[in-house]
């Protein structure tokens, strides 16, 4: 009998619930495992999408808050803004644009045909009225009028040659036989018919001598008035325009503009304030001194920054000119309003277009 323990098989039963059992734990380690594997790609993947997502939630916020200070922004100087317009009734005010200007300019004109050899004067210059400006070169003119005098001559010559052929004629006609006397007489005509030619030819002649003598006495150009070299044109086609144009200094006068639904309310004479655009009590009281209405202004919108008191575009305007009682603190070329005395003022025609609405006046220059 052998001493080995013989090991009985476990029931049916027993042996299929621990193989269950056996199977499932090496299916959970399995699983951990697997799950141990794959956790840092998962753990990345989710990361890099919350950042995503918090980049995008952060941009959305940037964009937001930029929208919103520039709606404030904007809010903030279009209230500034309207502080700063004063809002006139052009129908109960009556304010017109203008700027000022010299009280007079004066162009200086060259003679095309003559040749300038000095300029005194240069850009900038002020000149008194009488002082030289530029001269002209005298030897040519003195050439042209020494020529000029030996034609004349000529021409005289021409003549007395004429009346002498015509005296020798008539004496020869007063000779010969009635058949040859017509002869004479049409010999006669031709000589006096030359003589009137060289007669208008010497009065043409002597203008031109008179104008010669005229240049070469007035080669010297001197300034109209007194005042500032505004311009110098050294161009080499000076035929067209001034040659040279000088600003009066010390007085200036205002150029204002006025469209046709009040231009006639504006008359020479009026009493008018003007009115600073930059300091708002500052005020200068002037005339109306002309109401240029023959002329229209150029339509092609450059007004110089002047304002007829009306939005209509299409209307025609007008200039119309102010002199000043005291041009103190003013500048050449400075912008400003110009109002009526409403004592003095025209009145404006009963047709006239009525303008309700008020106009806004901006008081600081742009």
């Amino acid at each position: 009998m052998s001493d080995s323990k013989k090991i009985n098989p476990a029931p049916d039963g027993a042996e299929t619930a621990e193989t269950v059992e056996t199977a499932q734990v090496a299916t959970s380690e399995k699983t951990a495992a697997d799950s141990n594997d794959s956790t840092p790609e998962k753990k990345n993947g989710s990361r890099k999408k919350r950042i995503i997502i918090i980049s995008v939630i952060a941009a959305v916020v940037v964009i937001a808050a930029i929208v919103l200070i520039v709606v404030l922004t904007g809010n903030n100087a279009d209230a500034e803004s309207d502080e700063d317009v004063e809002y006139i009734d052009v129908q109960t005010g009556n304010y017109y644009g203008g700027v000022i200007e010299p009280q007079q300019t004066a162009d200086v004109n060259k003679d095309p045909e003559r040749t300038v050899s000095d300029v005194y004067v240069k850009v900038g210059d002020t000149v008194k009225k009488g002082d030289k400006l530029f001269e002209y070169d005298s030897n040519e003119t003195a050439s042209k009028l020494s020529k000029a005098k030996i034609e004349y001559e000529s021409i005289k010559n021409d003549i007395a040659e004429c009346e002498t052929r015509i005296s020798q004629l008539s004496r020869q006609r007063s000779e010969a036989d009635a058949d040859q006397q017509a002869s004479y007489t049409e010999q006669i005509s031709e000589q006096q018919s030359s003589k009137s030619q060289y007669e208008l030819n010497l009065r043409i002649k002597q203008v031109e001598i008179d104008d010669l003598q005229d240049s070469l006495d007035n080669s010297v150009v001197t300034a109209p008035i007194s005042g500032i070299i505004k311009q110098i044109n050294n161009g080499s086609d000076n035929t067209s325009g001034a040659y040279m144009t000088i600003l009066m200094n010390g007085s200036y006068r205002v150029k204002c503009l006025v469209d046709e639904t009040n231009v006639r309310s504006i008359s020479d004479g009026m009493k008018v304030v003007v009115h600073s655009r930059v300091e708002k009590d500052k005020t200068w009281d002037g005339t109306v001194s002309k109401v240029d209405s023959s002329n229209p202004a150029d339509k092609s919108g450059n007004n110089g920054g002047m304002d007829t008191g009306n939005s209509d575009n299409s209307a025609t305007n007008y200039y119309f000119y102010v002199n000043l009682d005291s041009s103190d603190e003013l500048l050449l070329g400075e912008h400003v309003y110009v109002e009526p005395v409403m004592d003095e003022a025209s009145d404006i025609s009963d047709d006239a277009p009525e303008q309700d609405d008020a106009a806004p006046v901006d008081n600081a220059e742009n």
